[in-house]
């Protein structure tokens, strides 16, 4: 889907999140995919349009060209945020993608490395920090604050005032009441409602939420 009016990206990972990712660019009008990099999947494997040419190994040649842009398209908080610490080494910069019926209200912050998936919301004066995903129907509301790669799944809920902590996965359908804080590196589980506040490395499940690990 080239075009002399897009700007040219290169899209780190080839899963199903990737997928998801380059659907949001076709549709989204601003950015087009040069090509996707993925150490794991071999080379000439095509996603939806796009194609895998390799490796980290291959990336040099991309700066030399002058694409320096990157979107790092994986779920897994761990995984991206390694990534996108090695691919901003590398030098290249990590722009955010935003589906086109994505809603984001007045006065959000936003970093960079993020991807909004379509029909999720961002309300106001939340701040979603670097490398965050708000994935497809999922609700992060007002004054919310998302520390680095955090990833809310599909359909969950967050109401107003919630700190979620970094590189924490708040499952699919999951919602959280007004002002509770989760702590990093949590995981909270598909469809668990949480009342109260989770400390650092937690596994919560259930309706009220209850801390498994």
């Amino acid at each position: 889907m080239k075009s002399n009016d897009l700007i040219p990206f290169i899209c780190y990972g080839a899963g199903g999140h990737a997928a998801v990712v380059e659907s949001a660019v076709i549709k989204g009008g601003e950015y087009y995919i040069v090509g996707i990099a993925d150490d794991g999947v071999p080379a000439g494997t095509r996603m939806i349009h796009a194609e895998v040419f390799g490796g980290k190994d291959q990336l040099s040649k991309f700066l030399e060209t002058g694409i320096f842009k990157m979107h790092v398209a994986i779920g897994n908080n761990i995984t991206r945020k390694k990534i996108i610490d090695e691919m901003k080494k590398m030098g290249f910069e990590i722009i955010t993608i935003k589906h086109p019926n994505t809603i984001v209200e007045v006065k959000t912050e936003i970093d960079d490395g993020c991807f909004l998936a379509a029909q999720s919301v961002v309300g106001a004066r939340a701040k979603i920090g670097h490398g965050c995903i708000v994935n497809t129907a999922a609700i992060v509301e007002h004054d919310c604050i998302l520390e680095d790669c955090v990833h809310i799944c599909p359909g969950a809920h967050l109401a107003g005032d919630v700190t979620v902590g970094e590189k924490t996965m708040i499952g699919t359908g999951a919602a959280i009441i007004p002002g509770i804080t989760i702590g990093k590196n949590c995981t909270i589980g598909a469809g668990a409602v949480v009342i109260k506040d989770v400390k650092d490395n937690a596994t919560v499940v259930g309706n009220p939420g209850r801390v498994i690990v």
